[in-house]
């Protein structure tokens, strides 16, 4: 079946593989609009036309992604009614999204492939982003039934320096779990180009999805 899915993949010389979390393994749409749902929310007195503020949040984000960084300024600078507090309700917003604790499911699809990757191969995660909102979305999407915690990497927690595509995070989960995989045994799953950027500069295996769908 791997064959099929992926054919681009020499799953005979694969040994272990590793994920990415948003966009990967579950659509992180899902997520991005509870929180912009719920920062509106909390700071409505800032905003005259709610669910247009919303609408211009979810589109940008789709436009943009989650590495662009102006999402807030942006939206306040359209449809705040309090010019003179824009930083406070940024800092508000970026307060809540960093600690935010969402209500996930992974797909029916990605559970299927989770189970048959987990029965024959060593897995592994390494997830960008805010540390305590990672470890709530992986939490959330019940993903400690696939990877153990010493398989699991949260970039979050070391710096944005151990962001991908450094190599750092993933030479230290390597040396933790002491592996003994060649180059080439290792696969690797992601959605953007730094995932992408990532295994080039390891010289693994990589394999684009968006919600474990083949790109």
């Amino acid at each position: 079946m791997l064959n099929t899915l992926f054919p681009n993949i020499p799953w005979d010389q694969i040994k272990c593989v590793g994920f990415d979390l948003d966009g990967t393994l579950y659509d992180e749409f899902d997520m991005i609009q509870q929180i912009y749902r719920d920062i509106l929310n909390q700071q409505n007195h800032f905003f005259a036309d709610k669910p247009a503020a919303l609408a211009f949040m979810l589109t940008r984000w789709l436009e943009r992604g989650s590495s662009y960084n102006y999402i807030f300024s942006e939206a306040f600078d359209r449809f705040s009614n309090d010019p003179f507090r824009k930083e406070e309700f940024i800092q508000k917003a970026l307060t809540l999204f960093r600690n935010y604790n969402p209500i996930l499911s992974l797909s029916e699809r990605t559970r299927y492939l989770l189970n048959i990757f987990r029965q024959k191969f060593d897995l592994f995660l390494i997830s960008d982003g805010p540390p305590v909102l990672q470890k709530n979305k992986f939490k959330a999407l019940d993903l400690d039934i696939f990877f153990h915690p010493d398989q699991l990497i949260f970039t979050g927690d070391h710096g944005q320096d151990f962001y991908k595509p450094r190599v750092d995070s993933f030479y230290q989960l390597a040396r933790t779990l002491e592996w003994r995989y060649s180059n080439k045994e290792i696969l690797y799953f992601g959605d953007r180009t730094v995932d992408e950027e990532l295994t080039s500069n390891l010289d693994i295996q990589f394999q684009k999805v968006y919600n474990m769908v083949p790109q």
